[in-house]
């Protein structure tokens, strides 16, 4: 049975942090022909907050930013994540990293990133805008199954309950991918999972301005 937490992560349940001071690149950076990069990497963190796996998400610009991220990732120190009990787990997060004009800018996870998953409402949650992200920290067992649930958002405001619920059922609808520790094992974790909720009505309108430039197109 899925449990929920509240609309802020609460209890002892929290995912891999580090000072943000740690997340700046120490590598020079490889540009598009706009000056411009961005790279997004899934980071997998042992209970010693040890960084062991870096897989590359999203990509811009050339493929050498990501190698490099990672390398640099790795030997960076994170505070572990930790299950319900309190405990240090495996956790698994999303970092970015970006540049433009040749130069960092940030490593906040941008606006227009896709996310885990989209859900389609009849209406928006009341304060939040078209294609918010909702980030959801999940308790996964070694088999994918899901435990307890949290959700935060870009934006310092209460979500309601059934908001919440609504994206965690759908987040638990299907089995998730466990860790895998240093040995290839799959192992309990506690993940970052990241929601973006747009309503029918917006969708809607996308619609049909696909359809009227399509039409314009013949």
């Amino acid at each position: 049975m899925l449990l929920l937490l509240s609309a802020v992560v609460a209890n002892m349940l929290a995912l891999p942090d580090v000072e943000a001071s740690a997340l700046k690149p120490d590598f020079e950076a490889q540009f598009n022909e706009g000056g411009a990069a961005a790279v997004e990497v899934r980071l997998t963190i042992a209970p010693s907050g040890v960084p062991f796996l870096c897989e590359r998400g999203f990509l811009n610009g050339p493929h050498e930013n990501a190698d490099a991220f990672c390398a640099m990732l790795k030997r960076v120190r994170f505070r572990p994540a930790r299950d319900d009990a309190g405990n240090p787990a495996y956790g698994q997060v999303y970092v970015w990293s970006h540049w433009s004009n040749r130069r960092w800018i940030g490593f906040g996870s941008p606006t227009w990133s896709p996310g885990d998953l989209g859900l389609t409402v009849n209406k928006m949650p009341k304060g939040f805008p078209e294609a918010s992200k909702f980030y959801l920290t999940l308790e996964v067992d070694s088999n994918g199954a899901i435990g307890r649930c949290g959700v935060m958002t870009d934006q310092k405001r209460p979500i309601a309950h059934d908001v919440v619920n609504l994206l965690c059922n759908e987040a638990s609808a299907h089995p998730a991918a466990p860790a895998m520790n240093e040995n290839g094992n799959s192992v309990p974790s506690v993940q970052q999972f990241i929601v973006r909720l747009t309503s029918q009505k917006a969708m809607d309108r996308l619609e049909k301005r696909f359809q009227s430039d399509l039409r314009r197109s013949r």
